[in-house]
């Protein structure tokens, strides 16, 4: 998967990897790229069970964790994340992260946030 591709609007495994996400509702992804436009890490939104609840867990944090665990920012420099929201009547939705992972996501040093509209684009 490449940025480019994904800013010109071609289909990508992106596209493959959010309709596949365990979440009904509002499927995301959120995906990491280096500064030459090549792929890091990408991960998806996901339902945790307990014991007596079950709740989502945003793909942008499940993101932060992967490139935690990659030591990413020490290894590739600044990264762009590009966050995308796909509902089956619609399609590709408004992604904006929400003021948690927006913070998450600035302390781990992301250099540029990028998220789909509900008309499709990225911004």
């Amino acid at each position: 998967m490449n940025l480019q591709d994904l800013l010109q609007g071609k289909t990508t495994d992106a596209h493959k990897k959010v309709i596949k996400s365990d979440v009904r509702r509002a499927k995301l992804l959120a995906v990491a790229f280096r500064k030459n436009g090549s792929m890091v890490a990408s991960s998806t939104n996901r339902i945790v069970r307990g014991s007596t609840k079950k709740w989502t867990i945003h793909a942008e944090e499940f993101l932060i964790k992967k490139l935690k665990k990659l030591r990413a920012r020490e290894r590739f420099g600044l990264l762009t994340v590009l966050v995308m929201r796909w509902t089956p009547s619609v399609g590709w939705k408004l992604a904006k992260p929400c003021k948690n992972c927006r913070r998450l996501l600035e302390e781990y040093g992301i250099e540029t946030i990028l998220f789909t509209t509900n008309e499709g684009y990225i911004t």
